[in-house]
């Protein structure tokens, strides 16, 4: 089953065959949306709305909490042009402000699992938080997530009014989240890229210095269109060094960070991490 196959049956509403359908789908990280315009039910959307419920009611307290408070915030990698459960909930936070939102949630119960330079998790139960500063890899800024915070706006997510990126800068976010951290594009970022991604993302992508993953996903859709890529794809090694090194080379925060970055050398985490992303086949 080819990705032009799931990228027609979510277009037009319909398919023949859908066990491989299925398969492919979960792999890119839209499977709740094809069950849902397939009209599908079966045990597999059963399960999926359950998750998808749980998420819906675990992303309403924690709005609820934020809209309590003054700081300055966006969630992101959340609102998206498709229908999907995400693993977790990211919320870009002003760096004054990161202590301040952490501490908040820890008085409605939420527990510091990880504490790095420029991300806090917090944990709750299931329900799992990244507090971003600065998206990072080990330590290592990829995107100014500062800069990203003066592209927000007010919108709907399942009838819920949150503090969200704008489409554009979303677009922006997601490519460089795919590319810059997980070396992997799935059909999730295709159909953010290919309908939210603008000349207002070009200009936004310029001023973070992140013109070389631009150019990158506009590659991978025209690609996939053609059927000449199947997603999920893996990014070469070798392009994901050529882009940190034009980052170093260009970006301040980026430069800055590397030798925080060093101190994760010891961090058994590391090596567990790189492996993952280097044999894994999605995220």
């Amino acid at each position: 089953m080819s990705t032009l196959e799931l990228i027609k049956a979510i277009r037009y509403k319909k398919a023949d065959k859908t066990d491989n359908l299925i398969q492919l789908a979960a792999r890119n990280k839209v499977l709740l949306h094809l069950l849902r315009v397939l009209n599908i039910n079966n045990d597999i959307r059963e399960e999926r709305e359950r998750k998808y419920s749980c998420f819906i009611n675990s992303l309403n307290k924690i709005n609820d909490i934020l809209l309590k408070s003054n700081y300055k915030y966006a969630f992101f990698k959340l609102y998206k042009p498709i229908e999907y459960v995400p693993a977790d909930i990211d919320i870009l936070v002003s760096a004054k402000d990161s202590t301040k939102v952490a501490k908040l949630f820890m008085r409605y119960g939420y527990k510091i699992e990880v504490l790095e330079p420029y991300t806090i998790t917090l944990t709750r139960g299931k329900t799992l938080i990244d507090l971003y500063i600065y998206p990072s890899l080990g330590n290592i800024i990829y995107l100014d997530g500062q800069k990203l915070l003066e592209y927000r706006t007010k919108t709907y997510f399942n009838y819920i009014e949150i503090v969200s990126l704008k489409t554009y800068a979303e677009a922006v976010a997601t490519l460089t989240h795919a590319i810059d951290k997980e070396w992997i594009y799935t059909l999730n970022d295709y159909f953010t890229v290919s309908k939210w991604l603008d000349r207002k993302s070009v200009r936004l992508c310029r001023e973070l210095g992140c013109l070389d993953e631009i150019k990158i996903a506009y590659e991978l859709n025209h690609a996939v269109e053609r059927g000449a890529v199947e997603l999920p794809y893996k990014i070469p090694k070798s392009l994901i060094l050529k882009i940190y090194s034009s980052k170093l080379v260009e970006n301040s925060y980026t430069r800055l960070s590397l030798l925080r970055s060093l101190s994760r050398l010891k961090d058994k985490r590391l090596g567990k991490s790189i492996l993952s992303k280097l044999t894994r086949i999605t995220y």
